[in-house]
C-alpha cells in the first residue's frame, strides 16, 4: 500500500522525471533548470540536496550566473523538506520574493475511484508516450502559441517514465484533456483542462476516471497532483474526491533580476 504521510523527497524526485527540463546543469545537489522561461518546475533551482554548506555563496553565484545568462529571473522551487527549509529562510534574508505556494495532494486509486462519477455521454481517448495529436489539442484548448507551444513539447518529448495521453472529442473536436506519468506506484496529474462550455457536466470526473483505471491497469496505488493554494474552486473539486495536501511547496524569486 502506498504509505500517504511518505516523506516528500520521493515524491520530489518523481515530479521532476515526470517533467523534465530541456535544460539541466547540477552544482553540488542543485538541479539548475532551463525550459525557455516556461512553467516554474522547469525553470527553476531544485535543491535536491543539502550540498556543503561552506559553498552556498558560490552557488547563488554561480545560479545567478545561470539564469541571467538566459535573461530569467532566479527561482528557487522550495518544499518542506528541512534544508530547503533552511535554505528559504537565508534566500528570504537576502529579499528573495515568495510566491506561488502549492499543495502537493495525494489520495489512494481506490479511494479516487469510489468517489468518481463519469459521465457515460462521454468517452475518452487514450494513446501511451507522447502524442502529437494529443499537444494539439492540449496547445488549442489552452490557448498555447509561439515559444511556449515548442517548450511544452520538448518537455513532455524528455519524460521517459510510462505517459498516458488522454482526450474527449465531441463532433471530432477536443472539449477535455490531461495526461498522467507512472513512477514507483504512483501517477501524477498534469495538463488537465476542460473547455468552459463543458464545465459541470461531468467531462472531468470522466477524464480522471479514465487516468484512474489506466494507472491501476499498471499497479499504481496513489495519485498525486499539485494545485495552488489560492485555487479555491480547484481546492474545493479535489477535497471532495479525497484528495489531502501531503506537503506544500512555494518559489523564492530574485526581485533583482
Amino acid at each position: 500500500m502506498i504509505d500517504q504521510t511518505m516523506y516528500p523527497t520521493e515524491i520530489e524526485e518523481i515530479l521532476a522525471n515526470a517533467w523534465p527540463a530541456i535544460i539541466n546543469q547540477v552544482i553540488d545537489g542543485w538541479h539548475l533548470r532551463f525550459s525557455d522561461g516556461v512553467t516554474g518546475r522547469a525553470n527553476s533551482v531544485w535543491p535536491m540536496q543539502a550540498g556543503n554548506p561552506a559553498r552556498l555563496t558560490e552557488k547563488l553565484a554561480l545560479v545567478k550566473r545561470f539564469y541571467h545568462g538566459f535573461n530569467h529571473p532566479v527561482q528557487y522551487r522550495i518544499c518542506t523538506i528541512p534544508h530547503q527549509l533552511e535554505l528559504d529562510t537565508h534566500l528570504a534574508g537576502l529579499g528573495y520574493a515568495q510566491i506561488k505556494p502549492t499543495d502537493v495532494q495525494t489520495v489512494s486509486l481506490s479511494t479516487l475511484l469510489n468517489k468518481l462519477t463519469p459521465n457515460p455521454n462521454y468517452a475518452c481517448q487514450l494513446v501511451e508516450g507522447f502524442s502529437p495529436t494529443w499537444f494539439e489539442s492540449h496547445c488549442q484548448l489552452e490557448g498555447y502559441t509561439g515559444h511556449v507551444v515548442e517548450a511544452r513539447r520538448s518537455i513532455l518529448q524528455r519524460i521517459v517514465p510510462r505517459s498516458g495521453y488522454f482526450s474527449i472529442l465531441v463532433d471530432g473536436q477536443p472539449i477535455a484533456v490531461g495526461m498522467t506519468v507512472l513512477e514507483r506506484g504512483w501517477i501524477g496529474l498534469f495538463s488537465l483542462f476542460t473547455h468552459p462550455d463543458f464545465r459541470r457536466q461531468g467531462v472531468g470526473q470522466t477524464l480522471l476516471h479514465a487516468l484512474t483505471q489506466w494507472g491501476k491497469q499498471y499497479g499504481a496505488q496513489g495519485i498525486y497532483l499539485q494545485v495552488m493554494e489560492n485555487n479555491q474552486e480547484a481546492q474545493a473539486f479535489y477535497r471532495h474526491l479525497g484528495f489531502e495536501t501531503l506537503y506544500r511547496y512555494s518559489y523564492r524569486v530574485d526581485g533583482g533580476g
